[in-house]
């Protein structure tokens, strides 16, 4: 719900977006349905991507969706984006970090929740520590949504 909800803060007509851990693919088709140009989701799970490809194709929107096992460490990406979200646990968050580099454009957004609220400091900490500049957060329930940016 935190994703979704700062995903339509951010996305635009000019949005080009990795859903890491992408599991149904919710985010993905969010993204594509406020109007990103193009989205990359990737999951290790290939249940998880069986699963986003039949949610894509449902909602026909396999044009703009590309769907990919792997992630950050060792996935198919070699490209960079402008928007890149994970609606996954902290400890996947802090593992991928030191990789957002090589998948970010200058600039860009990077979208970070499933952060229990007390472990939120440890995240913010890891993504400054990487270059990422702190934009804002979000708090529900006990769960955080960040926002960081790349540097330019």
């Amino acid at each position: 719900r935190i994703c979704i909800k700062l995903l339509q803060e951010l996305v635009t007509s000019q949005t080009e977006m990795l859903d890491v851990g992408t599991g149904s693919g919710i985010l993905a088709l969010v993204g594509a349905k406020l109007g990103a140009k193009k989205t990359i989701a990737t999951d290790i799970d290939p249940v998880a991507l069986k699963v986003a490809s039949e949610n894509i194709k449902r909602n026909r929107l396999e044009g703009i969706i590309e769907v990919y096992e792997g992630d950050l460490l060792d996935g198919p990406v070699d490209s960079k984006f402008n928007l890149v979200v994970a609606n996954i646990i902290t400890d996947a968050i802090l593992q991928i970090a030191p990789q957002l580099a090589k998948v970010l454009e200058p600039g860009g957004i990077f979208v970070a929740s499933g952060i229990i609220a007390e472990r939120y400091p440890e995240v913010l900490e890891c993504l400054t520590k990487q270059g990422l500049a702190y934009i804002k957060h979000v708090c529900e329930e006990g769960w955080v949504g960040l926002v960081v940016r790349s540097g330019v």
